[in-house]
């Protein structure tokens, strides 16, 4: 365990004790998709969560702090641009990595 840490933000096992460990479910509005263009995103802020300090701390059940989360994850899928690259990798010469018929 890393000597240094100063937080463990613990969600707990829902159900207990046989469910999925730190996480928790959030509201369908923190999360948006937009399938033609490749893109979600997902906006969290103000979680209320405990902060145990250390891992032993939370699997111990012991003491904790009153904390808040927020985060602002983005995925994105290929561009246009990336499929062209791809689709003109697959044509290149293995052996001197030129494109063939530029």
């Amino acid at each position: 365990m890393h000597q240094n840490q100063t937080n463990d933000f613990d969600l707990g096992i829902h159900p207990y004790p046989d469910g999925i460990f730190w996480t928790v479910r959030m509201p369908d509005h923190v999360a948006e998709a937009d399938v033609d263009d490749g893109t979600a995103s997902y906006r969290v802020k103000g979680l209320k969560t405990p902060d145990y300090g250390s891992l032993p701390s939370a699997l111990a059940g012991g003491p904790s702090v009153p904390a808040r989360s927020s985060f602002d994850v983005e995925w994105r899928g290929p561009s246009e641009l990336e499929h062209e690259r791809l689709h003109l990798q697959r044509y290149a010469d293995a052996g001197n990595n030129q494109l063939v018929g530029q």
